[in-house]
C-alpha cells in the first residue's frame, strides 16, 4: 500500500546518498530498484538485458548463481577462466578474446566470491574500454565491497565517466550489515533498464519485505561505525 511505497522511496533515497558517498555513483531514486537480496537483482538484470542464445561472459570460478540464471532464460554462459597461480586476476586481453558477435553482457564480481580478488582501477578501466568498443553491457556484482583487506581499495566501474548507461551495479545488505535473512539487495543503472526490471519484479516477488526495508534504512543511517569495527 501507500506506506510500503513511502518506505521504499525513503530507502532508495538513502541508497542514493550511500552510492554517492561510498562509490562515487550519482543516481536518482528512480535509477535504483530494491530487490529480495542481490540474487534477485542479478536475475532481473539478466532478464532485462539478455535474449535467448545471446552470450554472457561469466568469471570462472565465480559465484554459483551466475551460470544457472543465464541458462534459465536460454542464454549462453561463456567462462572467463581465472587461474589460482595468477591470483585469479582478470586479464582484459583474455576477456576481449572471449567476446563474439553474440556477446551481450559481461559479469564482473569485485571483491570476488569465491576468490577474494579485488579488481584494480586500471583493470576496470580496461574492461570499461572493451565494453564501449564492443557495445556491451556490464553487470558489476559488488556485494562484498566492504570486506576489504591488505590495503586493497574497492572501485565501482559504474562511477567511471561515460559508463552510466553501460553498467548495472548490484549490491546487497547481506554481507556489509550481516542481514542475510532479511533479503534486501538492490541494483542501480539506467532509468529505462531499472523500469524494465521493475516490470519483471511485479511478476516475481513484488517487493522486498517491508520490515527488512525499514532495517535497511536504519543500517544506512546509523551503522558505519559497526561496519568499520
Amino acid at each position: 500500500g501507500r506506506n510500503e511505497k513511502n518506505w521504499n522511496r525513503l530507502l532508495r533515497e538513502e541508497i542514493a546518498k550511500k552510492l554517492k558517498r561510498d562509490n562515487e555513483i550519482d543516481a536518482k531514486p528512480e535509477e535504483i530498484i530494491v530487490t529480495c537480496g542481490s540474487k534477485e537483482a542479478i536475475l532481473l538484470s539478466v532478464l532485462a538485458l539478455v535474449n535467448p542464445r545471446e552470450e554472457v561472459i561469466v568469471p570462472d570460478p565465480g559465484y554459483v548463481a551466475y551460470r544457472p540464471i543465464v541458462e534459465l532464460i536460454d542464454g549462453v554462459s561463456k567462462s572467463l577462466p581465472l587461474r589460482e597461480d595468477d591470483d585469479f586476476e582478470v586479464h582484459p586481453e583474455t576477456l576481449k578474446k572471449s567476446i563474439t558477435r553474440k556477446t551481450k553482457l559481461i559479469i564482473i564480481n569485485t571483491p570476488s566470491n569465491p576468490t577474494g580478488t579485488v579488481l584494480s582501477k586500471k583493470v576496470l578501466e580496461e574492461i570499461a574500454d572493451i565494453a564501449v568498443e564492443k557495445n556491451l553491457m556490464i553487470m558489476s556484482d559488488e556485494a562484498y565491497e566492504k570486506l576489504i583487506y591488505d590495503n586493497s581499495k574497492h572501485v565501482s566501474i559504474g562511477s567511471f565517466n561515460g559508463m552510466e548507461d553501460r553498467v548495472v551495479t548490484i549490491q546487497s545488505f547481506s554481507k556489509t550489515y550481516a542481514m542475510c535473512g532479511f533479503r534486501v539487495g538492490y541494483a542501480v543503472g539506467n532509468e529505462d533498464l531499472i523500469r524494465e526490471m521493475k516490470e519483471f519484479k511485479i511478476c516475481t516477488t513484488l517487493s522486498a519485505p517491508t520490515f527488512a526495508q525499514l532495517a535497511a534504512v536504519e543500517a544506512l543511517k546509523n551503522s558505519s561505525n559497526y561496519v568499520k569495527m
